[in-house]
């Protein structure tokens, strides 16, 4: 139900989708322009290595048009470790300054127009109200920058501690787990990601429906999201799953469609799995008004079947 709406809220406001997604360029624009440096100075060692390992004949291709897809993993892996060793080697400051630009710069100004698409679907949700995008950042830009960053510096470690784990796996040196490696890697991968996005879906729609600060909304969201953890975390494996495997399996080219997909409904997930918990009515189109239960009166119907 959760993602039928999700979808559905998102087809009922496409101008809000696409002003989102034009914002997501113009950043990406932004941070290609600051890593500039690093992606000249790098050029050179990414294209011999990507010959090297065949890397966009085998992801180009998709898994489902190859024989041995652990191998084409295992391939893929060592590449990416061999380009950022050599890369290293090169210039230890501009991978650095590559790794602040695209992991903690990207994400804070990306999170600031996912908490105004939020706002957005919070006024259309519960007045049916449309807003234009650039004045809502504006109107509450010190509440966006103060989630971005706090989520960000949330994010950083999850990341890290994701890539040690994989990175632990990987150097797992066995016959039988050579094979079996690059799956393993990425479901471990995939669920530490959807259990720290699960834990993060309500701190944004907390700060905004309930009127609160960064903190008092991450241990608001964090209760209302546990209320359902167990459909909101499904949700997400199911998302990220898609997000990995479609890709991968048909052709890398295919983010150009998946990756925009995912991260809208994303946005819509987190509102809409929010107002069901707190059994608010909201709106998914013109006409089409949801009222939830509350879980609380949930439980108690059904702990009164067995009594009765």
């Amino acid at each position: 139900m959760i993602f039928k709406n999700s979808v559905q809220l998102n087809y009922k406001n496409l101008e809000k989708v696409w002003k989102y997604f034009f914002f997501r360029i113009v950043i990406w624009g932004v941070i290609i322009l600051l890593s500039l440096p690093a992606i000249l100075k790098f050029s050179s060692i990414f294209s011999s290595n990507a010959k090297t390992y065949d890397l966009f004949g085998q992801l180009g291709s998709g898994f489902l048009y190859v024989k041995n897809y652990g191998l084409v993993l295992t391939n893929l892996f060592d590449c990416a470790f061999q380009i950022l060793k050599d890369c290293f080697e090169t210039s230890a400051f501009l991978v650095i300054y590559f790794c602040i630009v695209f992991f903690l710069l990207k994400p804070f100004l990306l999170n600031i127009g996912k908490y105004t698409m939020n706002y957005m679907f919070y006024y259309y949700m519960s007045s049916h109200t449309r807003c234009k995008f650039i004045n809502t950042m504006v109107c509450n830009l010190k509440e966006a920058c103060a989630y971005s960053f706090f989520k960000t510096l949330f994010c950083l470690p999850v990341m890290c501690l994701n890539t040690t784990i994989c990175c632990l796996l990987i150097s797992i040196d066995n016959n039988v787990f050579t094979y079996l490696k690059p799956l393993v890697v990425i479901i471990v991968f995939i669920v530490i990601y959807s259990i720290a996005q699960s834990v993060l879906s309500g701190w944004a729609p907390a700060m905004i429906v309930l009127d609160c600060n960064v903190f008092k909304g991450f241990v608001k969201g964090f209760s209302a999201s546990w209320k359902m953890i167990g459909m909101i975390l499904l949700n997400y494996l199911v998302i990220y799953l898609c997000y990995i495997v479609v890709p991968f399996a048909l052709s890398i080219y295919t983010l150009v469609v998946v990756k925009p997909f995912i991260v809208f409904n994303i946005v819509t997930h987190e509102m809409i799995a929010f107002y069901n918990v707190q059994g608010m009515k909201y709106y998914v189109g013109n006409e089409n008004i949801v009222i939830p239960k509350k879980l609380e009166e949930i439980d108690k119907f059904k702990k009164s079947k067995y009594i009765l």
